[in-house]
């Protein structure tokens, strides 16, 4: 997927530690799943926790349920071949997600429901 970054450049420019603070919050979620709890994120940071709030402002992380999750602008910060790796998966997410519009149309289903219609077709016998 070619993705033309510069159009994610945020306005204003963000400080180092806010792009450091940014890529912590998005290497975690990318790499355990998980979001940052907030509170332990705040006392941590000590004085500068402002800082989340401003990311916050510029919508490039989201507080949900106590805990910070990256948004996709954040995905910029991050190294060009770990950011070009998420962004060539989700590419091959939509292009899933398009062909099961295309095969269905538009009706609601889950994974379990698709993934045994992927066994079946895979092993007629079953």
């Amino acid at each position: 997927m070619s993705f033309d970054w510069q159009k994610l450049t945020p306005n204003p420019e963000l400080t180092e530690a806010q792009k450091d603070l940014l890529r912590g919050i998005t290497e975690r979620f990318l790499e355990q799943g998980t979001g940052t709890q907030d509170h332990q994120k705040k006392v941590e940071l000590g004085k500068e926790r402002n800082m989340l709030n401003a990311l916050v402002q510029l919508g490039l992380i989201r507080n949900n349920r106590n805990h910070f999750y990256p948004t996709f602008q954040s995905l910029y910060y991050l190294s060009g071949s770990l950011r070009d790796n998420y962004t060539e998966m989700l590419d091959l997410l939509f292009i899933a997600i398009q062909s099961l519009y295309r095969s269905f149309g538009p009706r609601q289903f889950t994974i379990q429901d698709r993934a045994a219609g992927q066994r079946s077709d895979s092993n007629p016998g079953i």
